[in-house]
């Protein structure tokens, strides 16, 4: 068992390269200041850490290739030598392709039997596609799974169009070489757009998938768009990121669709305009919103019924075909 002591001058005390198959370890350790570790060292012998290092540099080398560069003020490990806690662990891990993971927290832990990281308190990570915020996290090195819980909060910029999308949930899931991340419980966000005098687009859901192959974000639950002066909900959402500058739809909700929007007329009148329908499509290059599915529009006393109807922007027009009633709000 060793005991690190404490000290205000750094010195050398360990150095170390471990062979194991084609699994090559390589340790740098030394004496420090104080560690958050300095009066717990009995709590911590009584649950089996064997040492305590600290200005820990540790890699980790399989087949020829880098797998994990961990940084900690404080290494501690356990008798069956393949389990440490780490304080403020800072670092990276590569997945097979070789791309990066950065990471940061105020504690963690490495199985390295089941290649399994854990970081709790203050959790911060960096993949090639997003940055991320979270209470705890786990990644799993062998099936490149990133797991987050508590307070989750993502950044992604799209490289199909530039879009920025922040995500917020309870927790989410990263499947990192299927580039998909799945967001549970709370979840909630906006997409900034990149070119700045287009209006940002805000939903929320019970479920959120995020494909960065098909750039496609799919909405489960109760969901709800709101973009410009228009809130829809509906049971199904889709968001196109990669064709919001085509004639084709960015975003899509299907399932009991409710919409409301406020309009402002000449003479600044306001009123509120009420829709119902199986299906809504947002066609931003257009502004325009297209309703199948027995749509009806309510405006004031007004009752708009048709088999497609088209509401564009801030407009008094409410364009149908085959329809019962045509409305012009004037």
């Amino acid at each position: 068992m060793v005991i690190y002591e404490r000290s205000k001058t750094l010195l050398l005390i360990g150095f170390a390269i471990i062979t194991v198959g084609a699994s090559v370890y390589f340790m740098l350790a030394s004496f420090g200041k104080n560690s958050q570790f300095d009066h717990n060292n009995i709590n911590e012998k009584n649950q089996g850490a064997k040492s305590f290092l600290s200005s820990v540099d540790y890699f980790f080398m399989e087949n020829e290739k880098p797998r994990l560069y961990l940084n900690g003020e404080t290494l501690v490990m356990y008798e069956n030598g393949n389990t440490g806690k780490v304080i403020i662990p800072n670092g990276k891990a590569y997945m097979e392709n070789g791309t990066e993971i950065k990471y940061y927290a105020k504690e963690g832990t490495w199985d390295r039997n089941k290649d399994l990281i854990e970081l709790s308190e203050d959790v911060k990570m960096e993949t090639v596609d997003s940055f991320i915020e979270s209470n705890q996290a786990k990644y799993n090195m062998k099936k490149e799974i990133l797991n987050y819980d508590g307070n989750v909060k993502t950044k992604t910029i799209s490289k199909e169009n530039g879009d920025t999308i922040f995500v917020d949930a309870a927790r989410a899931t990263s499947w990192l070489n299927l580039k998909k991340t799945s967001f549970q419980e709370k979840v909630s966000g906006h997409i900034v757009r990149k070119r700045v005098y287009e209006d940002r687009v805000y939903f929320s859901a019970d479920l959120l998938n995020f494909d960065l192959f098909t750039h496609i974000i799919d909405l489960l639950g109760q969901v709800t768009i709101k973009h410009q002066e228009i809130t829809a909900e509906a049971l199904k959402g889709e968001i196109h990121l990669k064709e919001y500058n085509k004639k084709l739809k960015y975003y899509a909700l299907s399932d009991d669709v409710k919409l409301q929007q406020n309009l402002i007329l000449s003479h600044n009148k306001k009123i509120t305009r009420r829709a119902f329908a199986e299906r809504l499509e947002g066609i931003m290059s257009e502004e325009k919103i297209i309703l199948t599915g027995n749509p009806k529009v309510f405006q004031e006393r007004d009752v708009v019924k048709g088999n497609r109807i088209i509401l564009r922007g801030d407009t008094e027009t409410v364009e149908v075909d085959d329809a019962i009633t045509n409305v012009i709000v004037k």
